[in-house]
């Protein structure tokens, strides 16, 4: 068995490691020293926004009919409740995401946003960077009003007032959208220019909250725009969204994402959902994914004519829909006789572990009981698209592999010691912080990425 990922997959691999280590450095120092680091962050957050506005314009737009399959994020907006409160999941979109009729991108939802030359060009994609970082320039604005001794009341009414101006400025060349953008101040606010300091007081209850809410920016458009995954780590920061490592599963989401990793064709009506009595609790962007996996005989339900859609998913019930989806498993050893498998469980579990799919914690325990991660669904939903593209399931550390093969994906080549790529052991996060459990080797708190 040979390494697939190869040596530019491990060098990735490290930089998003380095990524996610200074981030999470970032937040622990915000949490620790907020006073004393306050000026740091904003110098960080502003040279974040200049190196996506980069990082974005050196990415290829997407021509019509370039791309063969559909456009997929990294990290998924529709666990993102801000942004689809605005948005709609349209396969047809370029981006997969389009205005919705109801939130407060209405406005917008009549563009064409199948079009490629649309979403990408001067008014759409362009104009959406150019925006974020006229952000960046706010942030530098903050930071020299702060050192300079302003008070927070001077502040929020600057960067408020700015917020405004660069909102209108936005539609520079697009006099009817300029015109729709002043129609709508004037009869939400009373006034073209936006809403004005007092009124966001009054609104938010205090000048720090004013300044909080001048920096914000609505995610649901950047994933319209292709640009979700850019700014993902300001959602973090903002508290819209909480870190994928740390954010419990829920079942629609497992559900959802290993049906599309499972290549399930998307039924034309979700009425097979309608046989259980909460089906009315599904969110409406995991419909057909949840109706094509009750139609390929995936999901089942519970016993009392539930689906529970929006509670936490255990290992043991994802591993069940793990299994239901890999038709083809062959057996290559006795099953691992793990102690805390619940009976319902244990077939499919028998099943996965005599595959040599899973190897348990080393004390004859699977953790079968414990909550899933965004993070992990999202993994696992990745080894099922492995054994369809590939032929196996890879484990997940360099010591499950067979000896004298190359580190068998990114998390073991950077574990692994005799991997040039490997990242030492007092450069990795400890394991009690966030996405530590993916790098933390022998801790207990990684057993689940080294269980699998």
């Amino acid at each position: 068995m040979e390494c697939s990922n190869g040596r530019k997959g491990r060098s990735m691999a490290r930089l998003r490691f380095r990524r996610t280590r200074l981030t999470m450095l970032f937040r622990k120092s915000k949490i620790q020293e907020k006073e004393v680091t306050e000026m740091k962050n904003v110098k960080r957050l502003a040279l974040f926004l200049c190196l996506m506005l980069l990082f974005s314009l050196c990415l290829p737009t997407l021509a019509a009919g370039e791309a063969e399959t559909p456009f997929r994020y990294e990290h998924d907006p529709r666990l993102n409740p801000s942004a689809m409160a605005d948005i709609v999941v349209d396969p047809a979109a370029v981006y997969g995401f389009a205005p919705s009729r109801e939130g407060s991108l209405a406005a917008y939802a009549d563009f064409d946003w199948s079009d490629p030359a649309l979403v990408n060009g001067e008014n759409g994609r362009l104009a959406r960077i150019a925006y974020h970082e006229s952000l960046a320039e706010m942030y530098m604005m903050l930071e020299e009003m702060r050192a300079a001794g302003a008070s927070a009341e001077e502040i929020a009414r600057a960067v408020s007032t700015k917020r405004n101006e660069l909102r209108l400025a936005a539609y520079d060349g697009d006099p009817e959208g300029l015109a729709v953008a002043k129609a709508r101040n004037l009869e939400k606010y009373g006034h073209e220019e936006g809403p004005l300091p007092e009124e966001l007081y009054e609104k938010y209850g205090s000048w720090e909250a004013v300044i909080e809410k001048a920096f914000s920016v609505n995610s649901g458009m950047d994933a319209c725009l292709g640009l979700y995954d850019d700014y993902y780590e300001l959602y973090v920061t903002s508290g819209q969204v909480e870190p994928e490592s740390s954010a419990a599963a829920a079942r629609e989401y497992a559900i959802a994402v290993f049906a599309e990793a499972a290549g399930l064709a998307l039924p034309d009506s979700d009425e097979g959902l309608n046989a259980w009595q909460d089906a009315g609790n599904v969110s409406p962007w995991f419909r057909s994914e949840l109706a094509a996996a009750v139609s390929a005989g995936i999901l089942k339900g519970y016993p009392d004519g539930t689906l529970r859609p929006g509670e936490p998913i255990t290992l043991a019930e994802a591993l069940v829909l793990l299994s239901r989806c890999l038709t083809e498993l062959e057996a290559k050893r006795e099953p691992i006789a793990f102690t805390d498998v619940p009976a319902w469980a244990k077939q499919d579990v028998d099943r996965l572990s005599g595959a040599g799919l899973l190897e348990g914690c080393g004390d004859g325990r699977l953790g079968a009981g414990e909550l899933l991660t965004v993070a992990q669904a999202v993994l696992l939903a990745q080894r099922i698209s492995d054994l369809g593209t590939e032929g196996a399931v890879l484990p997940l550390r360099a010591s499950d592999a067979p000896a004298g093969t190359a580190p068998a994906d990114e998390t073991a080549a950077i574990t692994d010691e005799e991997s040039p790529d490997c990242i030492p052991v007092s450069d990795r996060i400890a394991a009690n912080d966030m996405d530590g459990a993916v790098f933390c080797g022998t801790s207990p708190a990684c057993r689940f990425w080294n269980n699998i």
